[in-house]
């Protein structure tokens, strides 16, 4: 893992600080008509999307990127570089050219894609507690699987390997290891550090209980079959009951017993048993608005709407310092704080532009605002008119 690190850190200083090396990087990809990227850094403020970027780079232009290492460290190669350049370059190209150290470099990758995909599914404004456990869960199962079986990147290396000797006209040496070893120590480290952030949402967790009100969770319901139908109408009690004792402050507010609360929770199961392939927001969402079926299931409502609004993640408030930056550019400085707070629950909670009319805010806008209206103003054009003025006046001096 260190000796990746290293790597990919030499490939981005070599990179970064050298736009003539960018330069000859594109010719030799042109010239072998592979398409590249530029390698990227991998530290960043989000470790996960630096990482993946920085490897998938470097196997996707691994061709590419070997070829121009193996140039730089020649001993013809005129003019010479200096002795930074040529140690860096033999330490990425004794990396690229050791068999295990690419097979690691590509299981990782697919390591990494498991992480991204629940990473993405985690960043999403409409994410349920269902969604995330099953989520969650599903990335276990990915991971864990990639202990005994090859994932698509690494697989693409070994079995090239395997046939030919050789990975993208570059052979290996001993090419027999299939880094077992390792690849469990990379995987239980993982599984332990997602259990450890993650663990409200466990199985056992107070917040992966909502999972009783899913339907399409619950077993068949066969009325012919009296072990099914038992196994039905025990199924999620117990989750309720933990429910009803961990929130049953909010159902005493309401005057709601725990007798009801599970009587309604059966008549649920028969209302909701129909709809399965329902998601639950819907399906809380047609009880919410309706009177007749928030009477009905009035016991379970102040539970629905827990989970509406449990907040599961906190990307929407990441992707809010980048709204204010937006909103508050250097020519509206002036905003009160109370505006800025609405103008960023507009862009923040409020419909795609394309579904936004906003001929209802004109209106209110040009017929009642308190301040000058100039809906042809161009601050850009401002700026410039007044620079050229500036300009003007110097030279009249």
């Amino acid at each position: 893992m260190e000796q990746m690190q290293v790597m990919l850190k030499h490939l981005y200083d070599q990179y970064h600080y050298s736009p003539r090396a960018v330069r000859e990087l594109h010719m030799i990809a042109e010239a072998l008509e592979e398409k590249v990227l530029k390698p990227s850094n991998h530290h960043g403020a989000r470790w996960l999307p630096y990482v993946h970027r920085a490897i998938k780079i470097v196997c996707d232009s691994y061709e590419v990127l070997l070829a121009h290492f193996e140039d730089m460290a020649s001993m013809e190669r005129n003019p010479k570089p200096s002795a930074t350049v040529i140690g860096r370059a033999k330490q990425v190209t004794g990396y690229l050219k050791n068999y295990d150290d690419v097979l690691f470099l590509h299981f990782m990758a697919d390591v990494l894609n498991h992480l991204a995909t629940l990473s993405k599914t985690f960043q999403k404004d409409d994410l349920t507690v269902c969604q995330a456990v099953e989520s969650q869960e599903a990335c276990f199962w990915d991971i864990m699987s990639l202990k005994t079986e090859m994932g698509p990147q690494m697989a693409k290396v070994h079995h090239a390997v395997q046939e030919s000797g050789e990975y993208k006209g570059v052979r290996f040496r001993n090419p027999t290891s299939t880094l077992e070893a390792e690849r469990t120590a990379v995987i239980d480290s993982i599984i332990t550090h997602l259990d450890e952030r993650l663990k409200d949402l466990q199985q056992g967790g107070t917040v992966a209980k909502f999972r009783a009100l899913d339907p399409s969770s619950w077993p068949v319901c066969d009325r012919t079959d009296p072990v099914a139908r038992e196994r039905f109408r025990q199924r999620g009690l117990d989750e309720m009951r933990v429910l009803a004792t961990f929130y049953k402050e909010l159902l005493a507010k309401a005057g709601i017993l725990v007798d009801d609360f599970i009587s309604e929770y059966n008549q649920y199961k028969m209302f909701a048993q129909g709809r399965a392939a329902v998601p639950m927001r819907e399906l809380f969402m047609s009880i919410l608005q309706s009177e007749e079926r928030q009477e009905r299931f009035k016991s379970l409502v102040p539970l629905m709407k827990v989970y509406l609004i449990l907040p599961i993640s906190t990307a929407v408030c990441e992707r809010g310092f980048s709204t204010m930056q937006r909103v508050k550019t250097d020519w509206r400085t002036s905003l009160s704080m109370l505006q800025l707070q609405r103008l960023m629950f507009l862009s923040v909670e409020g419909p795609p532009l394309e579904r936004f009319d906003a001929e209802a805010a004109v209106h209110r806008w040009w017929s009642t605002c308190q301040r000058k209206r100039r809906p042809g103003f161009n601050p850009w054009e401002f700026r410039r008119g007044l620079q050229q003025q500036q300009e003007e006046e110097l030279e009249e001096l």
